[in-house]
């Protein structure tokens, strides 16, 4: 991920490229901040090798809800009109699913209640947790 707030230096990213993109996102800077350094939590849990992209959504593309993973590794994100939380379960939610991809070549098959689905639920609730708890002060605009 190429990094501004350190100087491209996040030692927590040094193993691939996130590119970042806001699509009439309906994001402030702070809520920018938050998802950054959530970003860099994540991947110390989840990590990926190979490079993709983020896009956070104004509106909804194609058949997602409010989340989606293709297969050319690009995350897509329903941000606009969303509280923080919901943005961020979505974002590790869609993160997993490209985690399983990387990691056990798993393509994500949408079965509900199927293995993937479930872990990436689970996955989820946990990181948003530890996340919280290990930085506090982001609270105030997580729940905005």
């Amino acid at each position: 991920m190429k990094c501004s707030l350190h100087n491209n230096n996040c030692k927590y990213l040094s193993v691939m490229t996130v590119k970042v993109k806001y699509d009439n996102s309906g994001l402030n800077e702070k809520q920018k901040e938050v998802i950054h350094e959530f970003i860099k939590f994540i991947q110390k849990d989840e990590p990926l090798t190979q490079d993709f992209q983020i896009i956070f959504l104004g509106e909804r593309v194609g058949h997602m809800t409010t989340g989606s993973r293709t297969k050319n590794h690009t995350l897509k994100i329903l941000s606009q009109g969303r509280m923080l939380i919901d943005v961020l379960r979505t974002l590790i939610h869609e993160w997993t699913h490209e985690y399983q991809y990387q990691k056990f070549n798993d393509e994500f098959k949408k079965e509900i209640g199927g293995k993937s689905e479930n872990y990436a639920n689970i996955k989820a609730g946990i990181l948003l947790k530890k996340f919280q708890k290990e930085f506090p002060k982001f609270l105030g605009v997580i729940y905005q």
